[in-house]
């Protein structure tokens, strides 16, 4: 009994150590972050629009951070991570970016906490290919919830080809009504068209109404108005996908044609002009200085000089895409296959971006970026 005792008081001792061990690194954390503003914070919310801003790390940061790293896993935050523990990771994924990504991965697991997995979709987004790999690896949790959270993340942030063949993989057998009809769509948005003989087997095996209307949508996408015939062909299943079926058919219709096969076109938002031209950030104040934000040049957007793209990829990357909505018309008639990585780190950044426009400049460089593989798969 007195060995039992015993056991129990050390038992008991070694749980209050763990705990103000953890109190003690959130602390560390909390003064931390109090002295130096995280990397996370600088733009978002932000009313200093546009200007670049400090990136650079000292050595002192450096190892402060490493050293905060350990102490988060030695101590057991790792397992119930608060915010600032995100926010660190987001820091690390800047300046040491392995370490960064391993930090990521052992916060990658399942909760039911919203502002964790809000957290965990932002690192994702930051951590671009390897985000998306850490997302897609989730679809095979045993926890079913989990699957259906990145199923939903796939649905709306999927851009990279490399996941296309793991997305075919559950689409073709996972039952999950829901997690179906999400990873069809995340193939809509990674865009490649290549894809489209897939969606259309999908459309005809299907007896599933809500699916096949998914199906016709994302098989749409794919198609463009050089698929109107094919799509005259389809038989719904449904309400829903005639419904799918006949507004498909009508929109293409009504944009697009054999001049413009997906009735794409992005324009400037000269509003945005309006409201933030007198910002003294290095890009506005180029562009302004070039002649990109008088209202005539703005409204009707012409192919850029290469010198002046190269330009304005170099500010765009300054800023986490800031002024893109001022020059995104010109920008999309300028594009390249070799711009396809710029756009593609771009898009990581643009979610940071300062004030509420961050979701649509990264949708603004999805359709960019979408454009781009249909023109290289010659379906444009």
């Amino acid at each position: 009994m007195k060995k039992i005792f015993i056991s129990f008081i050390f038992l008991m001792n070694c749980c209050f150590t763990f705990a103000q061990n953890v109190e003690e690194v959130n602390k560390k954390i909390r003064d931390y972050f109090s002295e130096f503003e995280p990397q996370f914070v600088k733009f978002r919310g932000s009313d200093y629009y546009g200007q670049t801003k400090d990136t650079t790390f000292t050595e002192y940061q450096l190892k402060t951070e490493i050293a905060l790293y350990n102490d988060i896993k030695q101590c057991g935050l790792i397992d119930k991570p608060t915010r600032n523990v995100f926010t660190l990771c987001h820091n690390m994924l800047i300046h040491s970016p392995e370490i960064g990504k391993e930090f990521l991965v052992l916060l990658n697991k399942p909760t039911r906490d919203f502002d964790a997995i809000d957290d965990l979709f932002s690192n994702f987004i930051f951590a671009g290919a390897f985000g998306e790999q850490l997302a897609l690896n989730n679809l095979q949790s045993e926890d079913p919830y989990w699957r259906l959270i990145w199923s939903r993340y796939l649905r709306k942030y999927a851009i990279y080809d490399s996941s296309i063949p793991v997305i075919v993989k559950e689409i073709s057998k996972n039952n999950h009504p829901e997690i179906k009809r999400n990873l069809i769509v995340a193939l809509s948005f990674i865009g490649n068209p290549t894809m489209a003989s897939f969606v259309k087997q999908i459309i005809d095996t299907t007896r599933d109404d809500s699916l096949q209307a998914k199906a016709i949508f994302v098989y749409a996408e794919f198609t463009g108005h050089a698929g109107i015939d094919a799509m005259k062909k389809i038989q719904p299943v449904g309400d829903v996908a005639k419904e799918e079926l006949k507004s498909s058919i009508a929109w293409f219709k009504e944009n697009a044609g054999k001049k413009n096969n997906y009735g794409v076109s992005v324009l400037n938002n000269y509003d945005f002009i309006e409201a933030y031209e007198n910002v003294p950030a290095n890009g506005i104040v180029w562009l302004k200085w070039h002649g990109y934000l008088k209202k005539q040049t703005a409204l009707n957007p012409k192919v850029l000089p290469a010198e002046d793209k190269k330009e304005i990829f170099h500010f765009l990357f300054l800023s986490n895409g800031f002024e893109l909505d001022m020059i995104k018309g010109q920008l999309f008639l300028s594009l390249e296959q070799s711009d396809m990585e710029k756009l593609l780190e771009l898009r990581t950044l643009a979610y940071y971006s300062a004030n509420q426009f961050s979701q649509a400049r990264m949708k603004t460089l999805g359709i960019m970026i979408r454009d781009l593989k249909r023109k290289a798969a010659g379906t444009y």
